[in-house]
Order: C-alpha cells, then sequence, then structure tokens
C-alpha cells in the first residue's frame, strides 16, 4: 500500500511524549504507551490535519503500533541512534519487570515542545485509554475504522494518515488534496 502523503516524524517530540505520558502514568506497560500515542495523534489528526508526533504507524495483530515510539521503547539501535538512545536513557527507566515492557520519566517533560492542543490531545488520550484493561484497549483499537481498512493478518502493514480521516467528511477528498501538497512541510 502506497502512501498518498505522510508527516516529518519528530523524533525528540516522541521521546519527550513518551516521558509525559510515564510520568503521568509510571510503569506504563509498552501496550497501553502505543495505544495512547496513537489515540493521541488520531484526535489531533482529525480535529487539526496534523498529529501530534507525526510517527509511521503500523497494523499489527495487537492492533495499531507507532513505528519509531514503538523503537524507542526497545530501544532499537537499528532503528534508533546513539545519540537519540543517549538521551532515552536519560529521561526513560525501561523495564522488563514481567511480561511487557514498561516505562518510568526519570526527567521532566519539556513542554516547549508541544502546543497547547498536542497536551490537550496527550491527556485526553492518557484519562481514556491509559488505565483501561488489557482485553478492553485491545477490543477497542481492533475497532477502530482505519485499522481495520489495513490490517492484514500476520504483517505488519503501513496505515496510510488518509484512512484515519472519517469517510463521511463533505470535503474529504479537498482536504487530502491539501495534505498531499502540505503535509511533508509540517513542523510537528
Amino acid at each position: 500500500m502506497e502512501f498518498s502523503f505522510g508527516f516529518q516524524i519528530n523524533r525528540h517530540k516522541v521521546i519527550e511524549a513518551i516521558v509525559y505520558l510515564a510520568s503521568k502514568r509510571p510503569g506504563i506497560d509498552v501496550f497501553h504507551v502505543l495505544k495512547v500515542l496513537f489515540y493521541a495523534d488520531l484526535e489531533h489528526f482529525q480535529q487539526y490535519f496534523r498529529p501530534v508526533l507525526g510517527d509511521q504507524y503500523c497494523a499489527m495483530k495487537d492492533g495499531p503500533v507507532p513505528s519509531f515510539a514503538y523503537d524507542v521503547i526497545k530501544r532499537n539501535r537499528a532503528k534508533v541512534d546513539l545519540g537519540l538512545l543517549k538521551i532515552i536513557d536519560e529521561k526513560l527507566n525501561i523495564q522488563k519487570p514481567g511480561d511487557y515492557l514498561c516505562v518510568w520519566a526519570k526527567h521532566e517533560f519539556d513542554r516547549s515542545i508541544f502546543s497547547r492542543t498536542d497536551v490537550e490531545c496527550l491527556d485526553h488520550s492518557i484519562e481514556r485509554y491509559a488505565d483501561m484493561t488489557f482485553g478492553n484497549l485491545w477490543f477497542i483499537v481492533h475497532q477502530e475504522p482505519s485499522y481495520k481498512k489495513t490490517y492484514v493478518a500476520g504483517t505488519s502493514t503501513p496505515m496510510p494518515y488518509e484512512t484515519m480521516l472519517p469517510e463521511n467528511r463533505s470535503n474529504l477528498n479537498s482536504i487530502i488534496s491539501e495534505l498531499k501538497e502540505t503535509s511533508e512541510a509540517v513542523v510537528l
């Protein structure tokens, strides 16, 4: 599947969003982190036509996954450069106390790189999804239209941002055309 448009991911903003989330919910597991970030990006994108983070989402068996955020939490040296790994180590404590990686903040969140609406969507997503049981959240993300349109069993399939826009918008085609022209230039 080819992307019609995408955004330039802000890697530092992804790390700071995880710091923010971990400061609000110390010890939050990787599944919840990834879903909270997805819903914050989805809400912001649907309201303001730009995501908070601009991460590349993939439809995987446990739902939508922001690829870079997942690489950050896994400390994937193949995908995250050494400079960012050092920042991650300074700002986050990532441990596996049980079956899942969990995250704690070691540093204060840098609010300066987030807009007011970014933080509002992060807060809304945290309040709604961070404390939900695994089973309930798993069920909800599997009902998400953009996920259902994209997921192919046994794969990690990229989720085009245009699938995240509600299909019933009267001006959907013009919004997508505008985003094709401007999304790469959007500073997140």
